[in-house]
C-alpha cells in the first residue's frame, strides 16, 4: 500500500532565489522604516512595520507553544493579499463572486460557522477573536481537527511510504506550517531526515502556488493541467510524476531523490518554457551561476543552513 498527500522555482532567476531565501523579517523591515521627519510612499511607518513583523512571525499559544509557524515570504498573492492580512479576519469571503477563488471563500465561511456553532455561539463576534480565543478551540480539539499526529509507525512498519510537498509560493496555507509538521515528525518519531527518507520525504516545489498553478516548474503530476490535460508517457514518468513515483517506491523499492518538475509556455502545449528538479529536505536547490537557468543541469541538491523551528 501507499499513502500520497499534498496539499517556488520561478520563472526567472531572481524568483528562484527568493522565494526559497530564508530572511530576517526584523532587519528587512527596519531597512524600510520611514524616518520620522519625512514621508516615503515606498517605505514603511514604524505601526506598518510592526504588523509586517507579525505576519512573518510564529505565533505561540498561552502556553508558549507554537502554533503556526509564520506567513512565507515571497508568497503573497496580489489579488487576495488585502483580503488574507486586510483588517476584517473573515474579509475573504468577499472573494466570493470569483470562481477562482471559491474555495477560499468557502474556507472562510467554514471558520465562521467553526467558532459560531462548534466553539462559541451564533452571537459571538469574530472580530474580537484573540489568542485566549483561540488557545480555547485547540484545547476543545473537537472532532480530532487539529490532526497533528506526528507518529507515523504503524505506516512505517507496514511498509507505507508518504511523499508529501509543498508550494513555496503557497499563500492560504504557509509552506513553513509544512516544514514545521515535517520536524514534528521528527522530534515525535526521534528519526533525524536520514532515517525519516527510509519511508517519508517531502518536497518544498519553488514557484508552486496552493498545490497548483504559478511561475514555477509546478506541474509534478499532481494533475495534468499544467500538460493541457495531455496524459503521456512523459507525464507519467516517475521522475516527474509524484503519483507514481511513490508507486514506484512501494512496488520497486525506488525512493525518489528528485523530483522534475516542469513548468509548460502558458501552462499550455506550446512546449516547455523550463524544467527544475525538486529536491527533498532538508536539501534544496541552488544554481550554479554558470549554466542557463532554465535547464535542470544548472542545479543541484545541497543542504544548506535551515532555521529550525522551536517545538
Amino acid at each position: 500500500m501507499f499513502l500520497y498527500f499534498g496539499p517556488v522555482l520561478t520563472r526567472h532567476l531572481r524568483r528562484d532565489l527568493y522565494s526559497h531565501r530564508r530572511r530576517d523579517i526584523s532587519g528587512a523591515t527596519h531597512t524600510l522604516l520611514t524616518p520620522e521627519t519625512s514621508f516615503s510612499i515606498h517605505c514603511l511607518n514604524p505601526a506598518q512595520a510592526a504588523a509586517v513583523r507579525q505576519v512573518f512571525s510564529p505565533l505561540y499559544n498561552t502556553h508558549g507553544e507554537l502554533k503556526f509557524p509564520r506567513q512565507q515570504p515571497g508568497s503573497e498573492n496580489p489579488a487576495i493579499v488585502s483580503s488574507l492580512y486586510g483588517e476584517d479576519l473573515f474579509a475573504v469571503s468577499e472573494v466570493s463572486s470569483l470562481v477562482f477563488f471559491e474555495f477560499v471563500s468557502n474556507c472562510a465561511l467554514g471558520h465562521q460557522d467553526w467558532f459560531h456553532f462548534g466553539v462559541f455561539n451564533p452571537t459571538f463576534n469574530l472580530n474580537t477573536l484573540n489568542l485566549q480565543d483561540y488557545q480555547i478551540a485547540a484545547d476543545l480539539n473537537l472532532f480530532n481537527i487539529a490532526t497533528f499526529d506526528g507518529d507515523f509507525s504503524s505506516l512505517q512498519s507496514r511498509g507505507g511510504k508518504v511523499i508529501t510537498y509543498h508550494g513555496q509560493a503557497d499563500m492560504p496555507i504557509s509552506p513553513a506550517d509544512t516544514e514545521f509538521y515535517y520536524q514534528h515528525f521528527s522530534s515525535t518519531m526521534g528519526l533525524p531526515p536520514s532515517e525519516l527518507d527510509g519511508f517519508l520525504r517531502f518536497f518544498q516545489i519553488g514557484g508552486m502556488s496552493h498545490c497548483a498553478t504559478g511561475p514555477g516548474a509546478w506541474e509534478i503530476g499532481q494533475t495534468i493541467a499544467g500538460a493541457s490535460g495531455n496524459l503521456t508517457a512523459e507525464t507519467l514518468d516517475p521522475d516527474r510524476n509524484v503519483l507514481t513515483a511513490v508507486v514506484r517506491w512501494v512496488e520497486e523499492g525506488i525512493a525518489p531523490d528528485t523530483i522534475l518538475g516542469t513548468k509548460y509556455v502558458n501552462d499550455t502545449t506550446f512546449g516547455v518554457e523550463f524544467s527544475r528538479r525538486h529536491c527533498h529536505y532538508p536539501t534544496r536547490n541552488i544554481y550554479d551561476r554558470k549554466g542557463d537557468s532554465n535547464l535542470p543541469g544548472s542545479w543541484s541538491c545541497k543542504e544548506v543552513g535551515r532555521i529550525f523551528i522551536r517545538l
